[in-house]
């Protein structure tokens, strides 16, 4: 006989549209359903569209919705609650899985394989360390080489967090690069707070300095970013990095 862990109340604050100077917008949209879950997700301006599913109050399925894209994303958890893997699903069957490993109170890993031949073969892994107060610290992830794609390490590092709520944790495990399909983690939380640098190492090598507007309960509703690449030959010069947020009431 065990005991689930309570599922994760439904949050304070609902995110509604999250967007990004110069990229789709809204980049991320939310819906709810009446028990404050989330029951819609839209990510690039609808580029990919996603019915939530939940069995027992938990996360289930997430099905993209789109005329050429019909893909699921399949939770699967373990006897404590929390997720153990997920598939992702097409007409032919399972062609991906993601698994998660945990320590305490924090994922501090995610490895994807992906289905090639009869085999399911390293295709991306992301290992996660906090600071004490439950922010990631550092995100290493490595991009496996395969089908033809070369390995690359990318290395994120996150400092001076503020003590206002974090909104957009969620986007941290997805691929933006490679337009991924997102997936959901919101069983634990990976920031509790919003960091004031990033440091980025990958094919790029770059900082970003980030500021934020709060509303009246401690929520971000804009951020602006500068960024500074650190060498190659566009080494000094700086961008602005600038997202908005809005909220249900």
């Amino acid at each position: 006989m065990h005991n689930d862990p309570p599922n994760p109340s439904p949050p304070q604050v609902f995110l509604k549209d999250f967007s990004m100077a110069n990229l789709p917008s809204p980049y991320y949209h939310f819906e709810y359903n009446p028990k404050g879950e989330i029951s819609f997700v839209s990510v690039e301006s609808g580029f990919k569209r996603y019915e939530v599913l939940y069995v027992n109050g938990k996360l289930a399925d997430m099905r993209n919705n789109i005329v050429i894209n019909k893909d699921t994303l399949r939770y699967f958890y373990q006897l404590n609650g929390l997720p153990a893997f997920v598939e992702y699903i097409n007409e032919t069957g399972v062609f991906r899985k993601c698994e998660f490993f945990y320590s305490g109170e924090h994922l501090i890993k995610a490895a994807w394989k992906l289905k090639v031949g009869n085999t399911y073969e390293p295709d991306r892994t992301m290992d996660l360390t906090y600071f004490n107060d439950g922010n990631v610290h550092n995100i290493s992830e490595i991009r496996h080489a395969i089908s033809g794609r070369p390995e690359l390490t990318i290395n994120q590092e996150f400092s001076q967090y503020d003590n206002k709520i974090n909104v957009d944790g969620f986007s941290l495990l997805y691929d933006h690069d490679n337009s991924d399909h997102l997936l959901l983690f919101n069983h634990l939380p990976i920031q509790k707070n919003n960091p004031g640098k990033v440091l980025y190492t990958g094919a790029l090598h770059y900082q970003v300095l980030y500021t934020y507007d709060y509303n009246e309960k401690n929520c971000p509703v804009r951020r602006q970013g500068q960024l500074t690449m650190l060498s190659g030959p566009r080494k000094g010069e700086q961008f602005s990095s600038n997202a908005t947020y809005s909220y249900y009431p």
